[in-house]
C-alpha cells in the first residue's frame, strides 16, 4: 500500500500570529480584545456581566501600573459579545481584527462548580509572550472565586505579564521534580517555601491537610512531602505578585536587586536565574527606558468599548488570470471548485449581501469587470448560479496582474454604495504583479476586512501581507495552486464556519495501477463529507471504503462523492489511474458536528512581533497548539516543512515535540508542540526572511480507536490562599486526565515573516546546543561507602540536549560547581 500521510486542512487558524497586535505607546496598551465564547449559551444577566468584566480590567489596569513601576497601563479595550447576545447591548459591530479567534482574551466557559482562575496559553521560552490568555466566566462573575485567589486585579496581573512579556509563576508545586514546593536554602541552612519573596519578611506556618504543623523535608527526597505546605499569612514585603496574589502588600515584581535565584521556581528555570524585571526590561515595551515611569496622578482608568460579532457581507476578487503564458492553465481547476463552495455558502441563507468582481491587465490597462455593476447585492434576489458564474471560466494567461488597483476599485464603489455593515472581502492572486503594492489604500474603511490568496511559486506579495494583517484577515499560499487552499480562505470569513479539509494529498499512480489513501474521519468531524479525486490526466477512477468495509464506486467526473453523514473510522479511497502514469490528488471535506467539542490549531513563533529577531542571541522556535474545547490533545505526531516559496528553495523539515524537555518545550502534555528552526535554506543570507510553513499533524498511532477521556483540566497556575482547597496546575507536567487522546489529523499553512539581525549571512546557521534547564539532584549522599571523608556525593538527572539545538548529539559535558554561592 503506497500512501504519503494522513492530513487535515484546518480553517481555525492559519498565519503566525494568531491575535491582533497590542501596542504599548505613552504607557498605555492600546487595541486590547476581549471576546466572549460565540459557541456558549448567553447569559441571563449580560449586562451585570459587561459590568463586571469593565470592573476587572479597571483593576487589572491599575495593579498593572503598579507592578510594572507606574510604566504601563491599560488603555482603550473592546468587548466582543457573541450575535446571540442582546444588540442593545453593543455600540457597534465587531470589525475584522475583533474577533473570538484574534482575542488576546478570551472569556470561556467552564464545567458547573468551577473554581478555575485565570490561565495564559504559554508554549515558548523566557521573554516568548502566550498565545492567549483564558478567563473563566465563573471567575469573572462569583466573588467566591475570586476570594480563593486574592485582589482579581493582582490575579489577572499575574496572567497578563506572561502572556506580553513571556514570564513565568514563581512558585512551586507540591511533588514536582523539577519545581518543588519547598527547598533548603544551604546558605542560610533554612527551610523555605519556593517563591520569590522577601523570606525575613515572610509570615506563615507549614502544615498538613488537616492543619497540624509539620516539616516538609522530613521524609528525605528532593521533592519535599507534597501533603506538607505553607499557608502564608502575611508579608511585609510588596514583592513578588508572580509569587503571592492574595496578600494586599505585595504589587511588584521582583528586580535584579530582590530575586532570589535559589528557589527552584519555573521563571527561574526557564529563564536562566534572570529576574521577573530583568526579563520584562528586555522587552520592547521598556528596553532603552523606552515608557520612562509617570506620575501618579497621570493614570487614567481604561476606556471601554462593545462590539457585537455579525455575519459580515461577501465580496469575492479574483485575478481573471488562470496562469502565465507560457504555462499550463493551473488557476483554473481552483476556481471550478472555488464556484462550488461559493454556491453552498450563498444558498445556506446566512449571507445578506454578496458581490464579486475579475481583474486583470488587457492591452497594458489595468480593468476590473464587476458583476451586475453592482458592488454589493441581495442574495435573496439574486440568481445564485449567474452569480457564481462570474468566476474566471476561460483559460486566461497573463504574464502580470494588479490587485492593487482592483482593490482600489473595490474600495471606491464600497464607499460611494454607503453600505452601513462590515464588508469581508476574499482577494485572489494568480499570477506576478508589474511590482508589489506601495501602500495600503487610503478608502480602506474599519469596516473591511481583507483575506488573501497567493498562488503559484513567485507571486509573494509582501503589500498583501500587510493588508491581510492590518485589516484582521489572513494570508493563505499555495505553491502549486492546490484549489482547497481558497475554498478555506472563503469559509474563513464565515463567523459560524464549521468545515475542515480533511485530507489533501498528491499521490503518483502508475499506468494501469493503482494507490490507496488512508483518511481517518475523527468523531469531532463527518457530516457532509465530500470526497473528491482529481487525476493529472484523462481520468480514471476511484472506490471509498467505509470503516464497515462498504465499498462506493466513482467512475466518471466529476469525480467526487457525498456522504451525508461520515462514520468515525478509517476509511480508504483506492484511486485506479486508466490513462498513463500520472499523479492524483485526494480531497477530503467534511462539516463540523455540532454536538461535539472541535479541535482548534494554533501556530506562533518565537519572532517579535516588533524589532528583530537577533540569532546572535536567540533563535526562532515555532509553535503549534492543538486542543480540543480546552483540553489539551496529547499523543501526536507534528511535522513542519518550511520552504521560502520559490520554485527552486530547500525544504526544511522541523519536527516539535510536547515533552516538556524545557528547551523549548516548557511542559509535557499540555498540548503545545514547539521545536527550533535550525536551517534557513536560501534564506540564511538575507535581513528579511519569510518562510511559509506546512503543519501535518497526525496521531502516533492512526489507526487505533482507542482514546483517553479527560476529566476537567485544570490551567490555573495561581497560588491559592488555602493550599489545600484549589491545588495549582501543573507543574512541570501536564495533570494527569486533563489532556485527550484523539486519533486525529490536520493540515494547516502558515506564513511567517520576521526580520533578522547578526545571522549567518553566506556561511551555513551554527546555532549552540539547547539549554538544560530541568537538572534536578536526585540523591544527596554524604556517609555512603563511596563517599570521601569530607565531601558529598550528588546524583544529577537531567534531559540531553541537542548538539544543534535539538537536533543532533552533543559530543560532552562540562560540569562546574562552587564551593561558594556567587550571583555572576
Amino acid at each position: 500500500m503506497t500512501w504519503r500521510h494522513l492530513v487535515l486542512g484546518m480553517v481555525v487558524v492559519v498565519g503566525s500570529v494568531v491575535e491582533s497586535k497590542v501596542v504599548l505607546e505613552d504607557n498605555r496598551y492600546s487595541d486590547i480584545v476581549v471576546a466572549f465564547d460565540p459557541d456558549a449559551p448567553p447569559p441571563s444577566d449580560q449586562e451585570k456581566v459587561l459590568q463586571d468584566i469593565q470592573t476587572l480590567f479597571t483593576e487589572t489596569s491599575a495593579a498593572v501600573f503598579a507592578a510594572t513601576e507606574e510604566r504601563a497601563y491599560f488603555g482603550n479595550i473592546t468587548i466582543v459579545i457573541p450575535n446571540s447576545w442582546q444588540n442593545t447591548l453593543a455600540e457597534g459591530e465587531a470589525s475584522g481584527g475583533e474577533s473570538w479567534r484574534r482575542a488576546h482574551v478570551r472569556v470561556v466557559e467552564e464545567e458547573e462548580g468551577s473554581t478555575q482562575g485565570p490561565h495564559t496559553v504559554e508554549g515558548g521560552g523566557c521573554g516568548v509572550g502566550g498565545a492567549r490568555l483564558e478567563l473563566p466566566r465563573a471567575y469573572l462573575t462569583k466573588p467566591s472565586v475570586q476570594e480563593m485567589y486574592g485582589a482579581p486585579g493582582k490575579v489577572m496581573t499575574q496572567e497578563w505579564l506572561k502572556y506580553r512579556y513571556g514570564v513565568y509563576e514563581e512558585h512551586g508545586y507540591p511533588g514536582d521534580e523539577v519545581y518543588p514546593h519547598v527547598y533548603l536554602d544551604v546558605l542560610a541552612n533554612e527551610t523555605r517555601p519556593t517563591g520569590c519573596t522577601n523570606h525575613q519578611a515572610l509570615q506563615g506556618s507549614w502544615v498538613n491537610r488537616g492543619g497540624m504543623e509539620c516539616d516538609p523535608l522530613a521524609t528525605g527526597g528532593t521533592t519535599g512531602d507534597a501533603e506538607c505546605r505553607f499557608k502564608i499569612d502575611g508579608t511585609n514585603s510588596d514583592y513578588s505578585v508572580m509569587f503571592i496574589t492574595h496578600v494586599d502588600q505585595v504589587s511588584r515584581v521582583c528586580t535584579q536587586d530582590t530575586h532570589d535565584q535559589l528557589a527552584p521556581t519555573r521563571h527561574n528555570r526557564l529563564c536562566g536565574g534572570a529576574s521577573v524585571w530583568q526579563v520584562m526590561d528586555r522587552h520592547l515595551d521598556f528596553s532603552g527606558n523606552i515608557n520612562p515611569p509617570m506620575d501618579a496622578g497621570e493614570y487614567t482608568a481604561p476606556t471601554f468599548r462593545v462590539v457585537q460579532t455579525v455575519t459580515p457581507a461577501l465580496f469575492v476578487l479574483v485575478d481573471d488570470n488562470c496562469g502565465k503564458d507560457d504555462t499550463v492553465c493551473e488557476g483554473l481547476p481552483v476556481y471550478n471548485d472555488l464556484r462550488g463552495t461559493l454556491k453552498d455558502v450563498l444558498v445556506q441563507g446566512n449571507i445578506q449581501m454578496a458581490g464579486i468582481a475579475r481583474y486583470k491587465i488587457l492591452n497594458g490597462n489595468s480593468i476590473v469587470a464587476l458583476y451586475k455593476k453592482t458592488v454589493l447585492l441581495p442574495v435573496n434576489e439574486m440568481d445564485i448560479d449567474e452569480f457564481v458564474n462570474h468566476l474566471p471560466l476561460n483559460e486566461n494567461k497573463g504574464f502580470v496582474t494588479d490587485p492593487e488597483f482592483a482593490l482600489r476599485n473595490i474600495l471606491q464603489k464600497l464607499a460611494d454604495s454607503d453600505y452601513p455593515g462590515e464588508v469581508s472581502i476574499l482577494l485572489v492572486q494568480m499570477v506576478n504583479t508589474n511590482e508589489d503594492g506601495t501602500s495600503l489604500p487610503a478608502l480602506l474603511l474599519d469596516t473591511v476586512k481583507v483575506t488573501g490568496v497567493l498562488y503559484g511559486s513567485d507571486t509573494f506579495n509582501p503589500w498583501m501581507q500587510e493588508l491581510t494583517e492590518s485589516t484582521g484577515g489572513d494570508l493563505y499560499f499555495s505553491q502549486d495552486y492546490r484549489p482547497h487552499v481558497a475554498q478555506q480562505a472563503l469559509l474563513s470569513l464565515l463567523p459560524s464556519n464549521k468545515q475542515v479539509t480533511v485530507t489533501q494529498q498528491e499521490v503518483s499512480v502508475e499506468a494501469e495501477a493503482g494507490v490507496e489513501v488512508e483518511v481517518y474521519i475523527d468523531r469531532t468531524v463527518g457530516i457532509s463529507t465530500n470526497f473528491t479525486v482529481r487525476f493529472s490526466n484523462d481520468g480514471g477512477s476511484f472506490t471509498i471504503i467505509s470503516p464497515d468495509g462498504n465499498e462506493i464506486d466513482v467512475t466518471s467526473a466529476p469525480y467526487t462523492h457525498l456522504e451525508p453523514d461520515a462514520k468515525e473510522g478509517l476509511w480508504r479511497i483506492a484511486v485506479s489511474n486508466t490513462g498513463g502514469q500520472g499523479t492524483a490528488e485526494v480531497q477530503v471535506t467534511s462539516r463540523a458536528r455540532p454536538e461535539v467539542e472541535q479541535v482548534e490549531v494554533m501556530t506562533w513563533t518565537s519572532a517579535p512581533s516588533q524589532g528583530d529577531l537577533d540569532l546572535g542571541t536567540s533563535n526562532l522556535v515555532f509553535y503549534v497548539s492543538v486542543t480540543q474545547g480546552r483540553k489539551a490533545v496529547k499523543g501526536l505526531n507534528v511535522k513542519v516543512i518550511f520552504y521560502s516559496g520559490s520554485s527552486s528553495s530547500s525544504r526544511m523539515e522541523v519536527r516539535l515535540w510536547d515533552d516538556g524537555y524545557g528547551d523549548p518545550d516548557v511542559q509535557l502534555e499540555d498540548g503545545v508542540y514547539s521545536g527550533y528552526v535550525t536551517d534557513f535554506g536560501n534564506q540564511a543570507s538575507i535581513s528579511q526572511t519569510r518562510l511559509y510553513a506546512d503543519v501535518t499533524i497526525t496521531h502516533a498511532q492512526p489507526t487505533t480507536h482507542a482514546r483517553t477521556v479527560a476529566t476537567h483540566p485544570r490551567y490555573t497556575r495561581v497560588l491559592p490562599h488555602d493550599p489545600f482547597v484549589v491545588e495549582p496546575c501543573c507543574g512541570s507536567v501536564g495533570e494527569s486526565g486533563a489532556a485527550v487522546e484523539l486519533p486525529l489529523a490536520r493540515y494547516i499553512t502558515s506564513v511567517i515573516t520576521f526580520t533578522t539581525v547578526n545571522g549567518p549571512g553566506n556561511q551555513p546557521y551554527d546555532p549552540p546546543p539547547s539549554q538544560i534547564s530541568n537538572v534536578v539532584a536526585t540523591s544527596v549522599d554524604q556517609e555512603g561507602p563511596l563517599v570521601d571523608a569530607g565531601t558529598v556525593l550528588v546524583g544529577l538527572k537531567w534531559n540531553a540536549p541537542g548538539k544543534d539545538l535539538t537536533s543532533g548529539t552533543v559530543t560532552r559535558y562540562e560540569i562546574w560547581y562552587s564551593s561558594s554561592w556567587r550571583t555572576s
